[in-house]
This record gives C-alpha cells, structure tokens and sequence, in this order.
C-alpha cells in the first residue's frame, strides 16, 4: 500500500505536466485561423484490472483537455478526442494507461 501512495505521488507531478502541454496545445487549436480540430470518438480496451486503476485512468483523460471519458465498462472506455494527436496518444502509446498500471503495480 506504501509503495502504491509513494508511486502515485510521482504520478501526479507528470499528470500535471501533461495537462499543462494539452492546455498549450487546445488554446492552440483555438486560436489558430483553420482551428485544425478532428473531434472522434475512440475505443479502447485497457489491461487495467483493478477499479481504482481504471477510474484513476478516466479521471486522468478527463482532466486533460481535448479529451473527456465518455463511459466505461469493464476494461472498455469510450474517450471523446478533439484531435488526432490526443487519440493517438491514448490508441498508440498508451504511457498514461502504463503510468497507471505502474502505480497500481500491474504491469
């Protein structure tokens, strides 16, 4: 349990970083003339099983703008993406979804 709480406390400062790009990159793609958006929904399947691990996965794709959990059932999530790249982010490299399973030892 100690090593789960010493985990999530370096989990958190990179969590926060990567709400602090997402914000850079959503105000950008505001403000830009041709606003470069591709709003999708994707689906996904995670390797997450515990259910603190997975709500702690869609709190964290929440509170990151440009994407928002739409639902989740089981290991399935639905995730609204403004854009290609924050799809991809969560489809292709998933390092949040490892993030998550390193501090929840289930790797």
């Amino acid at each position: 349990m100690l090593t789960k709480a010493y985990r999530f406390i370096f989990y958190v400062p990179w969590l926060l970083w990567q709400i602090i790009l997402a914000n850079f990159d959503v105000a950008y793609r505001v403000l830009h003339p041709k606003m470069p958006i591709n709003p999708r929904i994707i689906e996904f399947d995670t390797t997450l099983r515990g259910d603190v691990s997975r709500t702690t996965l869609a709190n964290s794709i929440t509170l990151t703008p440009g994407t928002i959990t739409i639902e989740v059932k089981g290991s399935r999530f639905w995730v609204h993406a403004i854009a290609d790249k924050a799809a991809e982010a969560l489809l292709v490299d998933k390092t949040m979804q490892k993030k998550v399973a390193y501090v929840f030892m289930e790797f």
